[in-house]
């Protein structure tokens, strides 16, 4: 009777524990990740153990739902009347205007809706005493005024500037400086003089070497000059005249002029007798100047007519290609401030401290070359080439 007893009650207790361990859960439960849950109302297993509800939702009858009185807005609940995120309806962010207040998106206190921007009107750069009042660059606002900082003023309603430094505005707004500002004082560096007045257009110029100040501000070389050494001189080749009756004193050349031919003083004869052909007075015969259209150049020379006589009779033989007075072409002049270099007018300037080549002064762009005509007056001249 006893064995039977202790069989019985082993067999009993060792089937139930083995069953409870394996998956059977009690009291309508569900064994989800090795637990027991009860899916009706388990937050992280709401109607299936591969569902979890979060972002405020609660699990109610297998289902997750956002309590009352917020919303389901996607993976949220939200409270549509304070939600910034959520401000009205799903998905309205009030962003940059500030806090969302029984579904309006509003700006907190003290500052104002400024296009879809809260702005502190007192302190906003952007939108100072006012939306849209935009303060001038590297102002600040103050109270709602736009202050540029330490020593600067409102230049234009657009920017700051310091007027005792400012290039741009050296002494008062918009006065433009070639070189720099000093104390509100416009002044050039590098051994170059200011000229012009402030509500001209004013240059640093090399007194030296530049036309248009030729050893002094408003000093100019004309014609066939150039500025050597602060002087108006004439152009390698050119003779310089002076007045004599009907002819103006100038620099003129005298290898092909009829008034000033080999020299200022002699004329050749008129009434088409004659023309000045490299310095010389040529006769002509009377049919038509056919021995002086027979002008004969070296090589590498051009024949021209550089005298305003209306002939068209060649009476000057030009290297095209160094010629500043026939530069390329007959009657091509270059300017004071250019030289003639492979035939095409090229901007030069003196080569400042310097007495012959090569020379510092001459920066990138620029090759150093002696003024032709000249042994010791050293320029820099725009490009590569140097007149030959």
């Amino acid at each position: 009777g006893e064995g039977e007893g202790e069989g019985e009650g082993e067999g009993e207790g060792e089937g139930e524990g083995e069953g409870e361990g394996e998956g059977e859960c009690t009291d309508g439960g569900t064994r989800c990740d090795g637990i027991c849950v009860n899916l009706d109302d388990d937050l992280e297993h709401c109607g299936d153990c591969e569902i979890a509800c979060g972002g405020g939702f609660e699990c109610v009858t297998g289902f997750c739902i956002c309590p009352d009185p917020l919303t389901s807005c996607g993976d949220v609940c939200a409270d549509l009347g304070s939600d910034p995120e959520n401000c009205g309806e799903c998905g309205l962010s009030c962003g940059n205007v500030g806090d969302c207040i029984e579904g309006d998106c509003v700006c907190p206190d003290g500052a104002t809706d400024c296009d879809g921007l809260c702005s502190d009107l007192d302190t906003d750069p952007l939108n100072c005493g006012d939306c849209g009042d935009v303060c001038p660059v590297g102002a600040d606002c103050v109270g709602g005024n736009c202050d540029c900082p330490g020593s600067q003023i409102n230049c234009f309603d657009e920017y700051c500037a310091d007027t005792s430094s400012d290039p741009d505005n050296c002494g008062e707004c918009g006065n433009l400086c070639p070189g720099i500002c000093s104390d509100g004082q416009c002044e050039c560096g590098g051994g170059l003089t200011l000229c012009g007045e402030w509500w001209q257009d004013q240059y640093c110029a090399d007194l030296d070497s530049d036309p248009t100040a030729c050893g002094g501000c408003g000093s100019w070389c004309f014609g066939g000059e150039y500025c050597l050494n602060g002087h108006c001189e004439c152009r390698p080749g050119l003779e310089r005249c002076v007045d004599r009756g009907n002819q103006g004193s100038g620099c003129r050349d005298t290898q092909a002029n009829f008034y000033r031919c080999g020299d200022c003083d002699t004329e050749c004869s008129e009434n088409g007798e004659q023309i000045c052909a490299d310095g010389s007075c040529v006769d002509c015969d009377d049919d038509g100047f056919d021995e002086c259209a027979s002008l004969d150049c070296p090589e590498g020379h051009t024949a021209c007519d550089t005298d305003p006589d209306g002939n068209d009779i060649p009476d000057y033989c030009a290297d095209l290609s160094n010629d500043p007075l026939n530069c390329g072409e007959c009657g091509s002049v270059c300017w004071p401030y250019q030289i003639c270099a492979d035939g095409e007018c090229t901007n030069f300037s003196h080569a400042t401290g310097c007495e012959a080549c090569p020379c510092d002064a001459c920066g990138d762009g620029t090759e150093c070359c002696l003024y032709p005509g000249t042994v010791d007056y050293p320029i820099c001249v725009e490009g590569d080439s140097c007149p030959t």
